[in-house]
């Protein structure tokens, strides 16, 4: 008998799914704060659409939580468990439309002592609003997988 178990390879992406669940309302405001100078080369270059990121790119790393976790292979040995799921592409929308916690972590002033203006306001945060269905709706052109909520 073999003691040694099959090699663990990444699995592949065959077609992207959307998914969206928890969100019942689809009309419900959903907002998300973006840098100023994110938010004016999405409507300048990028012809006013947004894009999905992987999560392994964002700038905090713990919102990456598959990127922390460790799997043990059959010799004992750590490997990620990141590279062994489909990739994930996503952006964070919040419910909360007044939360300074959030302003704080998207956006940045840094006020000039003489002036009070802010010194680097291409960082100053942008607020937008918007609902599920709005966000969602040009999504409707990808494959959807039975069993898989919308």
């Amino acid at each position: 008998m073999n003691d040694q178990a099959a090699p663990m390879t990444p699995t592949e992406t065959d077609e992207p799914v959307v998914m969206v669940s928890g969100i019942p309302d689809m009309n419900r405001p959903l907002y998300r704060i973006f840098p100023l100078w994110f938010f004016e080369a999405a409507l300048t270059t990028n012809a006013g659409n947004l894009f999905l990121i992987r999560p392994d790119a964002w700038e905090d790393p713990y919102e990456d939580i598959c990127s922390k976790i460790m799997l043990q292979t059959p010799d004992h040995k750590q490997k990620m468990l990141s590279p062994y799921l489909r990739p994930a592409f996503a952006q964070c929308w919040s419910f909360e439309g007044q939360s300074d916690a959030l302003l704080r972590a998207y956006s940045r002033v840094n006020r000039d002592a003489a002036t009070g203006r802010n010194t680097e306001p291409k960082f100053e945060g942008v607020q937008v609003k918007t609902t599920r269905q709005s966000l969602f709706a040009p999504s409707t052109n990808f494959p959807r997988r039975e069993g898989i909520p919308n």
